[in-house]
């Protein structure tokens, strides 16, 4: 069944019992920010959205750190999985004017969940502050070359044309950015494509390698060793530029897709009515994070390309993104209902 919105409480991951201690200590010793020059008076809670495992928990981890280090107060991490997202977005969002609780959103939560989702239990337009895009994270097009024997997008597309039916594809889910991703090419390839959805993330890889599923757009780094034993083929990268990871791997516009440009990222909010001065503190210190070349280090293998620049023009980007996909998922009729 498709997830709805759901008020859940909230999951046990996250801080530890210290942690939250202390936040609540500080939270009832402290009064309510009155003023912008008295920020920051105690502890920030940083809301992640996932659990460990995955790329977002230690972006997070490290965004909390180097503000810490610039606020001069803790920055702790709450782990608050669960409903695609949405259980961790609605504690910052119902917490207006408050600049003690952060939130690292992606582009699924903030630009392609509001689409499908109609009774979101918060607007992400008007609730949030944005404060800096973090990282984008470009997506890799992987088959099986015993299921699918090709070396290259055009091989690709001339044996997906060839075949009797829609060529299946891999995915968490209606509006994940893989299903995305696949519409985008079955597009602009004009082949067809059917969707297998997964619960399971990890299942996807696993089926792959049996050569239960033939293709899938994902995040490369889980698939370079099958690659790398010859199990696997990478074909092409979803961004513009080639990744550092993947130097030898095309672009899809390189591959011959022309105007083929999808990557997620990850970014860090507020809730709304926030002070202007604490806006653009934040923001200042976020960007000393991210150009910190330990930071940069860190994430570049795990095929995240950090943002340097990232609070430069991130409310104008976080609204055109929302924009771009609400006319993506519209035109193609993409549904949570519908796979």
């Amino acid at each position: 069944m498709p997830l709805q919105p759901v008020h859940l409480p909230a999951a046990r991951t996250g801080p530890s019992r210290r942690d939250l201690l202390s936040l609540a200590a500080c939270a009832l010793a402290c009064p309510p920010l009155l003023h912008a020059q008295d920020y920051p008076a105690r502890p920030t809670r940083l809301v992640v959205p996932l659990g460990a495992g995955g790329s977002m928990d230690p972006l997070g981890r490290a965004v909390a750190a180097g503000l810490a280090e610039g606020l001069g107060q803790p920055v702790v991490v709450d782990n608050k999985p669960g409903a695609a997202g949405q259980i961790g977005a609605d504690i910052v969002a119902k917490s207006a004017g408050d600049p003690y609780n952060l939130f690292l959103g992606s582009m699924g939560i903030m630009s392609i969940s509001p689409w499908l989702y109609p009774n979101l239990p918060y607007d992400v337009q008007r609730d949030f502050t944005p404060l800096a895009l973090c990282a984008e994270v470009p997506y890799a097009l992987v088959v099986n070359p015993t299921v699918v024997p090709v070396r290259s997008v055009a091989e690709l597309v001339q044996w997906a044309q060839a075949q009797k039916n829609p060529v299946a594809y891999g995915s968490v889910g209606s509006g994940s950015v893989a299903h995305v991703a696949a519409v985008m090419f079955g597009n602009a390839a004009r082949v067809p494509m059917t969707q297998v959805p997964y619960r399971a993330p990890a299942q996807i890889a696993t089926d792959m390698v049996k050569g239960d599923l033939p293709m899938i757009f994902d995040s490369p780094t889980a698939y370079m060793g099958f690659a790398k034993e010859g199990r696997l083929r990478i074909l092409a990268v979803t961004s513009r530029e080639r990744m550092p990871i993947l130097p030898e791997v095309p672009t899809m516009v390189e591959a011959g897709l022309r105007d083929f440009d999808l990557v997620s990222w990850f970014g860090l909010y507020g809730p709304r009515d926030l002070p202007a001065a604490v806006v653009a503190r934040l923001r200042r210190h976020t960007e000393q994070v991210l150009r910190s070349p330990k930071v940069q280090e860190q994430f570049t293998p795990m095929g995240l390309r950090i943002t340097p620049d990232g609070a430069h023009d991130f409310a104008a980007f976080d609204a055109r993104d929302r924009a771009r996909w609400k006319t993506f998922l519209e035109r193609n009729n993409i549904q949570l209902d519908k796979v």
